[in-house]
């Protein structure tokens, strides 16, 4: 489970931020953190998203996702 609160916000120009936390189970149990994106719009779409954090369990799903991509490779 994942869930997201949104804590803050701000726009410059065609740059939009956005502060989060988040609170769910890992895969070592329960966590919190926190966590900023930054969309870079274009025509009222996304263009570019950037997500900064620290969690741990971000690199767990990193290494999951490369794990798929390697098994994926070898079939």
């Amino acid at each position: 489970d994942l869930r997201l609160e949104l804590c803050e916000h701000a726009a410059s120009g065609v740059f939009v931020f956005l502060r989060w936390t988040a609170r769910g189970t890992g895969p070592d149990g329960a966590f919190e953190g926190i966590g900023t994106d930054r969309f870079r719009l274009r025509e009222g779409l996304v263009a570019e998203s950037l997500i900064m954090s620290d969690l741990p369990v971000f690199e767990h799903l990193a290494r999951r996702v490369a794990e798929r991509a390697q098994k994926a490779g070898q079939a």
